[in-house]
């Protein structure tokens, strides 16, 4: 347990530091001791990266998913497993699957706040989810499936000026895209209903035959 403490303290540590080869270079220099300590660490760095909402800590979850990565190649194989079944729950519930090419940086923090941004809406976190999209479009202004889920998170909080104003902008973008156009409808249908109740948007759009459109979050993965 104390292993896996100061591991669980490195590896934060060095999330912490520049974006440069310090990862390479850690792995090289660590890469015949990633045991099961390790692998217990690895878990909780990235349980504690989940409960992290902040775009500072989806940035390190990409990082570590990297180191995760390359790390599994090296380790034991009373380790391997562990880590790999780390990996995979660090993307399903968190960034999403790693891009085969990681060469345009853009492309890789655009996708994956966006799925982010969708996980943490799905908890109840829209704030977070709307920071998220936020940034998402900051880095693509075109990327239409942030709108439609920034609309989407919006409309939960009540702000159904704010989620028209996304809605319409996925539409002018592409108009022939299904979620564009499903939002759109969902958005008008919760606006209607509000003039005349001022009932909670889910509540609106169960009624309208719509929760399903307002719960599922659009993320593409390629």
């Amino acid at each position: 347990m104390k292993d896996t403490h100061k591991w669980v303290a490195e590896l934060e540590a060095l999330l912490e530091g520049p974006e440069d080869q310090s990862l390479p270079d850690w792995i090289k220099r660590r890469r015949k001791q990633f045991d099961g300590d390790f692998a217990a660490a690895a878990d909780q760095v990235v349980q504690n990266g989940l409960n992290d909402s902040s775009i500072e800590g989806s940035v390190r979850l990409v990082r570590f998913s990297a180191l995760l990565t390359e790390v599994i190649s090296h380790a034991r194989p009373d380790a391997a497993p562990s880590l790999v079944w780390t990996l995979k729950t660090l993307e399903e519930d968190g960034i999403g699957p790693r891009p085969a090419v990681w060469n345009d940086v853009n492309e890789v923090y655009k996708r994956v706040l966006n799925y982010r941004g969708c996980r943490l809406a799905e908890q109840g976190l829209f704030d977070a989810a709307i920071a998220h999209f936020d940034v998402t479009l900051r880095i693509d202004a075109a990327f239409v499936p942030a709108y439609c889920n920034r609309a989407r998170a919006k409309l939960e909080l009540g702000l159904l000026d704010d989620a028209r104003t996304d809605a319409e902008e996925a539409l002018r973008r592409d108009s022939t895209y299904p979620e564009s156009r499903a939002i759109g409808l969902l958005v008008e249908a919760v606006r209607t209903l509000r003039t005349e109740s001022r009932r909670d948007p889910s509540e609106l759009a169960t009624e309208a035959g719509l929760l399903e459109t307002l719960r599922t979050y659009d993320r593409p993965r390629a």
